[in-house]
């Protein structure tokens, strides 16, 4: 890796838990001048990794001393005293048990003794209170053997769906061209009717919210419905509940407002859903709310642990969504492309008898699929910010 004019690199220097940014050449003054030790670490874009400054090319700015890249200095064991120092951290971690140095601290006085499973234990209460911290997961992966560290939760924060976009179109296909199919015509047969509309949206939320919660607990092929018999009243009734209870929190204010207009006599409709059906303002405005916010919503609702009344407030909401912040306008860009394609072809084909209806039903199977597959990859990326803390929470496993 060469140095780029303008490239900043983000570094975590020896002993510190704050990331620092610098040029590269900053870097290479900094290590020249013995400000930075060989065991710092920095994040190199090119490979997407955390490496030490003596295992990079900067290895030439330091002094001959380190070119083995071995800071250690010898001492001699005294297996009393890193008893008596064990004891005393695991004192200072109950008075301060969000201190992550103490717990690598704590860590390596574990690994000394022998004591693996102590070792991984306050791993993994470090990246519990401050998850993918890079340091942590480097410490970890180095001391820890492989199948214990790779047991870890939050060691590293899982890609974003956009960085394979293949993955993304090929997922509703995961299980093969007939899952897609058989949805498909189910879907165009409940949307013949204005009577079977309804229940086919309710189920289709319903449907989104479990290949959330599927994708997000890293399964690869979308999931069958008869997952959801096995525990249907927190994947089926639940989930529906949401649905029905937020959709009405949403319409509330635009059902007032086209009141208001019918009342005025601003509207020759005497509907209100007409009114709202047949003026461009308002159907712009709900479906950018809409888009905006329940997918959101869909990712809290996957959550075993969130209180459906913790979900109705909408500053919950806007929190997870700030807590996401720009990766999040990005997932719900991507899946409001995928519904104004949707649209597009709905209106192509839409005037042909049969077909147009199964093309339409065909694509919002599609586009369903694809968005779920986004959100549970955004919903794995931050589930210590969705998933409300709960002791003792049952696992939601199938």
């Amino acid at each position: 890796m060469g140095s780029v004019t303008g490239s900043r690199f983000s570094i975590l220097p020896d002993g510190e838990f704050r990331e620092e940014v610098c040029e590269w050449s900053e870097l290479e003054a900094m290590c020249r001048a013995g400000r930075l030790s060989p065991d710092t670490l920095v994040f190199l874009p090119d490979e997407n990794a955390w490496k030490k400054l003596i295992d990079t090319k900067l290895v030439d700015c330091f002094d001959g001393t380190v070119g083995s890249g071995k800071t250690e200095q010898p001492h001699a064991p005294n297996e009393a005293d890193d008893a008596d120092n064990y004891q005393s951290l695991l004192e200072e971690i109950r008075l301060n048990p969000t201190d992550v140095a103490l717990r690598l601290r704590a860590a390596e006085l574990a690994l000394a003794a022998g004591k693996k499973h102590a070792a991984r234990d306050h791993y993994q209460r470090a990246l519990e209170t401050s998850p993918y911290h890079p340091r942590v997961a480097q410490e970890a992966k180095r001391k820890l053997p492989a199948p214990v560290w790779k047991s870890l939760r939050y060691l590293e924060k899982p890609p974003q769906a956009w960085e394979t976009p293949s993955a993304v179109f090929a997922y509703p296909l995961s299980r093969g061209p007939l899952y897609l199919a058989v949805h498909a015509v189910v879907l165009a047969g409940l949307f013949w009717t204005v009577w079977t509309t309804v229940p086919a949206l309710l189920a289709l939320s319903v449907w989104l919210i479990e290949i959330v919660r599927a994708t997000s607990l890293g399964e690869t092929r979308a999931p069958l419905w008869r997952g959801l018999v096995g525990d249907p009243l927190r994947r089926i009734v639940r989930p529906a509940v949401v649905t029905i209870l937020v959709a009405a929190e949403l319409s509330a204010s635009f059902i007032a407002l086209a009141g208001i207009l019918i009342v005025t006599r601003m509207s020759d409709e005497s509907n209100v859903f007409l009114v709202i059906e047949k003026s461009p303002v308002l159907t712009v405005l709900l479906g950018t709310l809409v888009l905006s916010y329940f997918p959101a919503v869909v990712m809290l609702a996957g959550a075993p642990t969130r209180a459906i009344t913790g979900i109705l407030n909408p500053k919950n909401v806007v929190s997870a969504i700030r807590a996401m912040e720009g990766e999040y306008l990005i997932s719900a860009s991507i899946i409001a492309g995928q519904f104004v394609a949707m649209w597009s072809i709905g209106a192509l084909v839409g005037s042909i008898p049969i077909v147009g209806r199964v093309c339409y039903a065909a694509a919002a199977v599609y586009v369903l699929l694809c968005s779920g597959f986004v959100l549970g990859k955004l919903h794995a990326r931050f589930r210590e910010d969705l998933d409300a803390p709960a002791e003792n929470a049952e696992s939601d496993s199938e």
